[in-house]
């Protein structure tokens, strides 16, 4: 049997009036063509198309007779296409679950060996590993953004007279940045006049969207980039090579 495809342009209103076309394909068999089969029934206006999925009504008529439904299929898609960022509360609820606590000794380790320096030497940065493997083994998959910026502000305080002279560009002490930031979760939080323009630079990202639109009428789900730099040995290998060779000392820790 030999089938032929069809598109048909069809209107359909949104949830805030707008009127706007849908194409919809369909497949007809061609021996047996029916000239009628394009044609699709007209609901309260012309132009206006009855939707199978609707219950047999258009948008329009849809709001009015089943609100709940119209809400499901209409508004809520409507509002992620004008909406489409996770918003502020999904993402700090996603990342307090996998978020290490302030007061874990995990945390109190890493704080301990920014304050006291070691992390600038071989001795501090095996340290470092082990806090991590620790990390690994636990519940939880890093730190946040805020985190981040007290273990900063740590450091510069104690061993960069308060400034970014030794961790910038250029500077000393920029592989710190590195060992700071690769652990963050939640690095849409990350600011450059808080982690410095190093981590901001590599680690930042934009706050992530609900869907990604992969074709004119397609989208697909889009899960939140939680995975920390430092434990994307797996999922991202350059992503983790490139923390780890810029992190201090990397060649003595292999």
């Amino acid at each position: 049997m030999i089938y032929i495809y069809q598109l048909i342009t069809m209107s359909v209103y949104t949830s805030n009036g707008r009127r706007y076309s849908k194409r919809i394909r369909f497949m007809s068999d061609k021996k047996r063509i029916n000239p009628n089969s394009h044609k699709l029934d007209e609901c309260c206006e012309n132009g206006i198309y009855k939707i199978k999925e609707y219950g047999g009504k258009c948008s329009k008529c849809l709001k009015h007779s089943n609100p709940e439904l119209f809400k499901k299929e209409i508004s809520d898609k409507n509002n992620d296409l004008d909406n489409p960022f996770y918003s502020n509360e999904v993402l700090e609820e996603v990342t307090r679950l996998i978020a290490l606590p302030f007061d874990h000794y995990l945390f109190k380790s890493l704080k301990f060996i920014f304050q006291n320096g070691s992390i600038e030497t071989i001795d501090g940065m095996r340290q470092y590993i082990g806090i991590l493997s620790g990390i690994r083994e636990s519940k939880y998959e890093g730190w946040t953004a805020k985190q981040a910026t007290e273990l900063t502000t740590i450091f510069r305080f104690k061993h960069c007279n308060n400034s970014w002279d030794g961790m910038g560009m250029g500077g000393e002490k920029w592989r710190i940045q590195h060992a700071i930031c690769g652990g963050v979760i939640d690095k849409w939080n990350l600011k450059s006049d808080e982690v410095g323009p190093i981590g901001y630079c590599y680690y930042a990202i934009p706050k992530p969207q609900k869907f990604q639109i992969v074709s004119e009428y397609c989208k697909v789900n889009n899960p939140i980039p939680t995975k920390a730099a430092c434990f994307s040995a797996k999922d991202n290998k350059n992503r983790f090579s490139f923390w780890f060779r810029n992190i201090p000392h990397s060649s003595s820790l292999l």
